[in-house]
């Protein structure tokens, strides 16, 4: 018989009464049994920062190397390096460089706009770093975008998965390792982080006796942050009976818990579904997610049609390209046709794309294929889209990450794609899609979104499934009054409105465009834009 997983998703949404994406059930919530305190209830404690090896960038460890837009960018210095160095922004153009002082513990860059960074050293004098270098001696920084005063928007979300486990197995971790994705989170922009709730994360210390301290510390840490976590547990396909017997005892006490009071998270197999209806009774503020679903054969539509009161939303993986992306949406609309009259969420949990040998034009690849997709399902309308992960795990050669594997030399590194999700998040939240922008001229995508005081239009020229890179262009259209500011910005929130934007007549633009996509920012209500 063929197995699958179903994976069953707790937004834990009750931490955050403000937030209005989710709407809540009118019955009056039931009453939380108070649970009764127990030994294991102790915060497990998150120690001083361990003394690291002396090599190295040693004091990089505590920092995010993210800087807020309009202060100093402080870069350590490489422990025992001399020589030359320079700095290249992300499309290797020379920002600064000199040699290294054997006085100097910081390097400070004030005044540096938007984007990513990356230092070099111990490379041929003749010349600048090779942007296709993949083993090449640097450290990457990012700088912010200014500071948005929009809400937060829950549709950007990333994985995170194993903290809780790590932190229970470990008992104490240092302080900044357990907060920097918290920190990652906050000054990228992000609201939203999935992570595994599994049995190891609450592992028995005897019969029907759990250590919770490290689900609590999560969550907890979490909510001080704003971050709405997604809880998943962990999965068995081959023993289902067996399964359900596991975690019996485990979702009895996930609801007397204070940290997660009113929540169930769970996942089990199709061959466990009834659980589903049973979870949202017991929890009708809990939102419940299947997923790890198949988008072929009859058994998604046949669970969905059995069991279609008993969940919230459908979760399904997109790792890859644009175009495969494309064909699961329509997959998925295929098989759940009525998804959206009974107002089921589709989500987006795992949207990787690796980054090959990490060199600086391999990761200009990753972040403009994941920004494609991320504007593809906010269009159509997901709930949310989440990068496969927030920093690779260290023997991981997917290169999935928003920030690179930590070594014993050097921090988790932020890659382009930071920047960019950093940019995407300052465009994109709370902007409504409004429309799919449609040429009979030569084949281009274009979605365009809108906010009270603006329209962005997201465009660039689809490659043809096989294709490598090419120097494809065309232009679209479009209308605005004279008087209304417009300007066009890479992914990286750089302005390219010169080389992108031409005025063909009085209130008529041309956005020109290539492989690459950009950002159409228009200073006026959607009503006042023609396409």
């Amino acid at each position: 018989m063929r197995y699958f997983f179903a994976y069953l998703f707790c937004a834990l949404l009750t931490l955050f009464p403000t937030v209005t994406s989710f709407a809540a059930p009118a019955t009056p919530q039931p009453a939380v049994p108070t649970a009764v305190p127990t030994t294991t209830d102790a915060v497990i404690p998150v120690t001083s920062p361990v003394v690291l090896p002396s090599e190295g960038l040693v004091s990089l460890h505590n920092t995010l190397l993210l800087f807020p837009w309009g202060t100093a960018a402080r870069i350590p210095k490489p422990t025992g390096v001399t020589g030359n160095w320079v700095l290249l922004d992300a499309q290797g153009y020379h920002v600064q460089e000199s040699v290294f002082s054997a006085t100097e513990t910081f390097l400070s860059f004030p005044g540096l706009p938007e984007g990513a960074y990356y230092l070099f050293w111990d490379y041929p004098t003749s010349g600048l770093p090779s942007l296709n270098a993949p083993f090449a001696k640097r450290i990457s920084f990012v700088v912010l975008p200014p500071e948005s005063n929009q809400p937060a928007d829950h549709f950007f979300a990333v994985n995170h998965l194993n903290l809780a486990t790590d932190l229970l197995r470990s008992k104490g971790i240092p302080e900044a390792e357990f907060l920097l994705p918290f920190e990652a989170l906050s000054r990228l922009g992000i609201h939203r982080m999935r992570v595994d709730i599994s049995a190891e994360t609450a592992a028995p210390k005897r019969k029907h006796e759990y250590d919770f301290r490290a689900v609590d510390q999560v969550v907890k840490a979490a909510g001080d942050r704003g971050v709405r976590l997604i809880a998943m547990l962990g999965q068995d396909p081959e023993y289902p009976t067996e399964l359900l017997r596991k975690y019996e005892f485990q979702l009895d006490e996930f609801t007397l818990r204070s940290a997660i009071a009113k929540q169930a998270p769970a996942i089990f197999l199709e061959k466990s579904a009834p659980i589903y209806r049973a979870l949202k009774e017991r929890s009708p503020y809990c939102d419940i997610t299947i997923g790890g679903l198949p988008t072929d054969g009859t058994l998604l539509p046949n669970l969905l049609q059995k069991y279609d009161k008993a969940y919230d939303g459908l979760d399904f993986t997109a790792d890859g390209s644009l175009i495969a992306a494309e064909k699961l949406t329509g997959d998925i609309r295929t098989l759940v046709p009525n998804a959206d009259a009974q107002n089921k969420a589709l989500i987006i949990a795992s949207a990787g794309c690796s980054v090959g040998n990490d060199s600086i034009n391999e990761q200009w690849a990753q972040a403009h294929e994941t920004l494609k997709k991320m504007f593809w399902f906010k269009y159509q309308g997901y709930r949310y889209f989440s990068n496969a992960v927030l920093i690779d795990p260290e023997k991981d050669t997917n290169n999935f990450g928003l920030f690179s594997a930590p070594t014993r030399d050097f921090p988790p590194q932020p890659r382009l794609l930071a920047a960019a999700w950093a940019r995407a998040i300052a465009n994109l939240a709370n902007a409504k899609p409004i429309k799919r922008l449609g040429y009979s001229g030569p084949k281009v995508e274009a979605f365009a979104f809108a906010r009270p005081d603006s329209v962005i239009v997201t465009a660039w020229v689809p490659q043809v499934s096989g294709d490598t890179r090419t120097d494809k262009r065309s232009a679209i259209t479009l209308r605005w009054p004279n008087d209304t500011s417009a300007i066009v910005q890479n992914i990286l929130g750089q302005n390219v409105t010169t080389h992108r934007l031409v005025k063909r007549a009085p209130g008529q633009f041309d956005l020109v465009l290539n492989e690459d996509p950009v950002y159409l920012i228009i200073s006026t209500s959607q009503e006042n834009v023609g396409w």
